[in-house]
């Protein structure tokens, strides 16, 4: 099911609206989504945007492996804890 949904949303990035959409990985097609894989994803994530923003996130959380991420680019990075 997963792989059938991710070919569809390829598809549909890469083609629909005259085709001016993309799909960026270090992944071949076809690669599961494995655990270990989602640090090197947020890391293509945060170095592609202008700024990582966290609003709330747990210690060992993707938020936190993405700023980090952001931190160690350069990129700027806001975050907002309650007290």
């Amino acid at each position: 099911m997963y792989a059938t949904l991710r070919a569809i949303l390829i598809y549909t990035i890469s083609y629909v609206d005259d085709g001016f959409g993309g799909v960026i990985s270090e992944f071949p097609l076809g690669t599961n989504p494995l655990k270990f894989n989602f640090p090197i994803r947020n890391r293509i994530i945060s170095g592609l945007a202008d700024i990582t923003i966290v609003i709330e996130a747990r210690l060992k959380s993707g938020s936190l492996i993405t700023a980090t991420h952001a931190i160690e680019q350069g990129e700027k990075y806001l975050h907002y804890r309650e007290e």
